[in-house]
This record gives C-alpha cells, structure tokens and sequence, in this order.
C-alpha cells in the first residue's frame, strides 16, 4: 500500500509522519484491496485539518475529513472515520448468507 502525505501551510516532522504511516498501514490489515493513501494535512486559522483519500479498485475512493487543535486527535479522527467507511464497504462485499 503507497502512502502519500503532503502538508499545507506547514511542514510535518518525522514523528507526525511515523505517527500517519502507523495509523494508516492499519488500512491495509483491514482490508487488503486498498491500494494507497493520500494525506493532506492543513493548518488554517489555529486548527489543524486532515483530509484522508484511500483508493480500492475498480475506481472505489473513501475520503474522511477532521479538524482539531491537536493534530494527533484530528489524525485519529479521520483514521477513525476512514476504517469505519472501509469496513462498510467490505461488509457490503462480503456475502454473509449461506
């Protein structure tokens, strides 16, 4: 799984990216048809925002938004909202009748 993060009016220190690669190689235990991950992490009148892009084939994309004064909420968050999509998305797939 590829893992982009990319930050807006702000750069990102090797713990925030550690941090990010963690939280999202999750993703990829979850549910092994995503292909990657683009991060966008903003700051913008005090807050931190998050946006977070998954992609799973054919053409399938998950997206979570957060925002926070702490960036690392604000990461859980949208990693919260991000599986919670995800794992929909799988059970849907996942034929549960006999």
């Amino acid at each position: 799984m590829e893992i982009t993060i990319t930050g807006r009016h702000q750069s990102i220190d090797d713990a925030a990216k550690a941090y990010m690669e963690e939280k999202l190689s999750r993703l990829s235990r979850l549910f092994d048809r995503v292909t990657a991950v683009h991060a966008i992490l903003d700051f913008e009148h005090g807050a931190h925002l998050v946006e977070l892009t998954a992609s799973a084939p054919p053409n399938h994309k998950f997206v979570s938004h957060a925002e926070g004064k702490d960036l690392r909420k604000a990461i859980d968050q949208a990693d919260h909202k991000l599986e919670v999509q995800v794992r929909q998305w799988k059970d849907k797939l996942v034929d549960h009748h006999p």
